[in-house]
Formats: C-alpha cells, structure tokens, sequence
C-alpha cells in the first residue's frame, strides 16, 4: 500500500473527482495511515469541491471520519458545499455525512439540521440500516430533534423492524441516549430482538438491556430472552468487556429483574477479568447485586479486591455507590471503609 500510494501522489494531477473519493475511500476503509497521500487528496479536492457530486462529497468526510482525520479546511469546505445540496442527496449520502461529523465529534448545527429536515421530508426512502445510522448519529451528538425521532420511529415500524442486529440495537440506543421513550418502537424492537437473541453478542445484549433500563422499560419476556442470550454468550463471547457484564447487572437490577442464574454467571466472567474492571464498572456492578439483595461473596470479595488496589481514581460517586453496595449486603470490610 506504501507503493501505492507514492504511485498515488506523482499521479494526482491526473486524478478526477472519481479516482480522488475512491483512493481515499480506499485507504480509509483499510485504516492505512497515509497522511502525505491524504493531505494530497484534501488539497486537490479543496480546488475543485464545487463541481463534484454529493457522493463524492459524502464518501470523502466518511473518508476523513473512518482514518480519524480532523481535516477542517476540508470538511467545512464539504459541509458548505452539501448544504447547498442536500435535496440532491441520496439518504445513503445523508447518513454518511451525518455519520462523519458525528464519528468526529464535529457538531455542525447548520448542517445537522437541514440533514434532519430532508430526512424527515424523505423518511419513505430509508432503509433499516441507513435509518439506524442517522438515529446513531444524531444520538452521538446528543442532539433531540422530536420530528426527526417521530419520523425514525414511524419508518422503523413501517419496515416490520425487518433490522440486522447492530442496527436494531443502535435504534434503541440512541432513542434511550437521546431519553426518547415512544412505546410502540420499544415494543417492536422486543419483539424482534426476541427472534433475532441467538445472533446478539454480549455487547448487544449489554446494550439493549441499558436501552430499555435507561428508559424505565420493562418488558419481562425480552429481559428473559436477553439473560437467555447472556448465558449463552459470557463464557463463549471472546470480544466479551467488563462494560458489558456491569451494563447488564445494572440493567437488570434497574428494571428489578433478579434472575440468580444470570448474575451467577455474571460473577463468574467478572471474577475472570477482575484486572481488567475499571472503578465505574466496579461500582455499578456492586450496587447492581447489592440492589437485588444477590450476595455472591466471591465476587464481592474481588470487587474488594479490586476497589482496593484503584482507590485513588475512584470518583465520590464511585466511593458513594461502593459503600452503600457493601453496607446493604452486610460485608463488613473495616481497612477498605476507612480507606474510602
């Protein structure tokens, strides 16, 4: 790729917008660094932008988001040109810039509104995947435009919720992050987790189980059909993080769903990559057992443990939440109360 992309360079002049959007596109997706390459394509496509399609625009910031590359001259350059634009748009187009900026954490607001007002105008026109993505993006942001959300959530369930699982679960989670609560999506979106719960992995039981938490949602047959999935999936699921056993503890203890199989087997992948717990992920997991009165004293033992040994980094939430945890199950540690 190296030699590629000295090839590259001597040959841009000789580049339209079509080879310039297609290398960058080329070396984005492959996350090779090629900055010399790139600063190259910026500087050419800045001369030019004005007469390239909004594909080209589009695919060139999800070029710069996907390198994590902060171009500004570049990308404002492609913001206002798009913004001239949109109803040209393709909505694969709107999701790719809205993906970019977001990817980027660049909050354009100008840009970001008119993205939501054609989508809205055009919301027929998306696809579950292209849906997902916008409502990801917009989420990221924290931006909560009500239309918008309206919208997503109508084309949502007018397409069945006919969803692969990353875009079913990042719906969820950007209407939960944005506290966006409209019962008949969450009530699809059960639904089709529920037939869809042997493709979830733990990080998408672990995120869907916080969607519906944060939101207050309980819906006992999704909640048994994620523990289902979570037990299938703790000791199996290599990509498996102490996010995601914490996210799903406190789930379940939020919605007061105490199902002791469930938080046994959480205990045991927990005790498994104890060092790897970061202070968040210790409190929330201890509170979590400590709110469903589950007494696991192995696990509790290692929180200790861990607690102990990262004290200093623990927040007065942290310290807050880990002593009410141990007070409430009645473990008595003397050395790590006074520490705290």
């Amino acid at each position: 790729m190296e030699c590629m992309a000295g090839s590259a360079i001597r040959n841009l002049s000789d580049f339209g917008e079509r080879h310039l959007v297609n290398t960058a596109w080329a070396f984005a997706k492959l996350v090779m660094p090629a900055e010399t390459l790139m600063d190259s394509i910026s500087a050419a496509a800045l001369s030019s932008l004005t007469d390239w399609t909004t594909r080209g625009l589009a695919m060139t910031a999800w070029s710069c988001a996907n390198q994590q590359r902060r171009d500004e001259p570049l990308l404002e350059a492609i913001s206002a040109e798009a913004l001239k634009r949109l109803p040209e748009c393709s909505v694969q187009d709107l999701s790719n810039l809205a993906w970019a900026n977001a990817t980027l954490g660049r909050y354009d607001e100008p840009l970001m509104h008119a993205i939501a007002a054609e989508a809205i105008r055009r919301i027929p026109e998306f696809p579950a995947r292209t849906l997902s993505i916008i409502a990801w993006a917009f989420a990221t942001m924290r931006v909560r435009i009500e239309p918008l959300l309206d919208a997503i959530a109508e084309q949502a369930i007018a397409l069945n919720i006919k969803f692969d699982v990353r875009a079913l679960v990042n719906i969820a989670w950007s209407f939960a992050t944005l506290g966006k609560f409209d019962e008949p999506l969450f009530d699809a979106l059960a639904a089709a987790a529920i037939n869809m719960i042997r493709d979830f992995t733990t990080r998408d039981i672990s995120n869907m189980a916080w969607a519906f938490a944060t939101l207050g949602y309980k819906n006992e047959p999704l909640m048994e059909s994620l523990a289902w999935g979570a037990l299938a999936q703790l000791h199996e699921d290599e990509n498996c993080t102490p996010q995601h056993i914490s996210n799903i503890a406190w789930a379940f203890a939020t919605l007061r769903v105490r199902n002791e199989e469930l938080f046994d087997s959480l205990a045991d992948a927990a005790i498994a990559m104890i060092s790897q717990f970061k202070t968040q992920n210790i409190s929330n997991l201890a509170w979590a057992y400590a709110k469903l009165m589950i007494t696991h004293e192995p696990l509790m033992a290692a929180l200790a443990e861990a607690a102990s040994a990262t004290l200093d980094l623990f927040t007065p939430q942290d310290c807050a939440s880990f002593s009410w945890s141990l007070a409430k199950l009645g473990l008595r540690d003397d050395e790590l109360m006074q520490a705290i």
